[in-house]
């Protein structure tokens, strides 16, 4: 996580020390229920595989909302299959009645690309959902019945 923070993946200052990261790292994801690091296979690494994202998942117990923050060395190839595996995984998941993802115009795009794979697909468009304009709305069934 530090060497993605150093590599500035994150929101935060660019002049943190370990134990100031740590405090931010705490202040930004300790809301979520959930916390789940990503890891794909990659040439960039010595092993072949290595960290590419940190997702957080808020829950109520049936509705299931994710935010992935994609590190900075993270390819197209990377994401998109760490999206459709995340998806393809909630989607069959016993625990998940929906998965419901919203995002602005920018994300939007990947996340269309995901209904041709059958793990994710739109549900609508709120005009001005958010301060930065639009607000698109994504998701899948989970296998909770």
């Amino acid at each position: 996580m530090w060497a993605a923070y150093k590599n500035g993946s994150f929101p935060f200052p660019q002049d943190l020390t370990q134990e100031q990261f740590l405090g931010a790292m705490a202040e930004k994801f300790g809301g979520f229920d959930l916390l789940w690091v990503v890891e794909d296979d990659s040439k960039s690494f010595k092993s072949g595989r290595g960290l590419i994202a940190i997702s957080g998942i808020k829950t109520d117990g049936w509705c299931f909302e994710p935010t992935a923050y994609f590190f900075k060395w993270a390819t197209p190839k990377n994401v998109l299959r760490a999206l459709v595996g995340f998806f393809q995984m909630m989607r069959y998941q016993k625990d998940v009645g929906v998965c419901k993802v919203t995002v602005n115009k920018k994300d939007a795009r990947m996340l269309y690309r995901l209904k041709n794979y059958g793990v994710l697909f739109p549900r609508g468009r709120v005009p001005m959902g958010n301060p930065s304009g639009d607000e698109f709305i994504f998701s899948i069934q989970g296998d909770r019945k």
